[in-house]
């Protein structure tokens, strides 16, 4: 073998080796970790709340058709949807409790607009006698 294929044979060897080992060598950066609610803002999380919800009631009906299909015994069949609807129900407290603080945020606006306008049609209106005044 000549100088130039033993070092192309290395070469490509170390560049297989990059490409098979990289993943391994950077498992950390490519570790992905489980967001919790509280890191959340209230929209994000009441949409992964929604997400949840819509899983879980994809599974129940999931459930249903393979009990009617007979693939699935009456016991089995009752904790199963038994377990999903509690898993369900919780999600919608969760779900209810995030849209409210989501309500309370959008009556805050609201109230502060208002308030807004009030003031602005106000200055609006003095403006307008004071310029009648001037004027007379």
């Amino acid at each position: 073998m000549t100088a130039g294929a033993i070092v192309f044979g290395l070469f490509a060897f170390g560049l297989i080796a990059f490409f098979v080992l990289r993943p391994i060598v950077f498992a950390e950066k490519a570790v992905k970790r489980e967001v919790s609610l509280a890191e959340l803002s209230a929209e994000e999380s009441a949409v992964l709340l929604r997400t949840r919800l819509e899983g879980f009631l994809i599974s129940i009906h999931d459930l249903d058709f393979d009990f009617d299909t007979g693939k699935v015994s009456k016991q089995v069949y009752a904790e199963q949807r038994k377990l999903l609807i509690g898993r369900a129900i919780s999600i919608l407290i969760q779900l209810d409790q995030t849209e409210a603080h989501l309500v309370e945020v959008d009556d805050d606006i609201e109230q502060a607009i208002a308030s807004y306008r009030t003031v602005g049609t106000e200055k609006v209106v003095s403006k307008s006698k004071q310029a009648k005044r001037v004027s007379i």
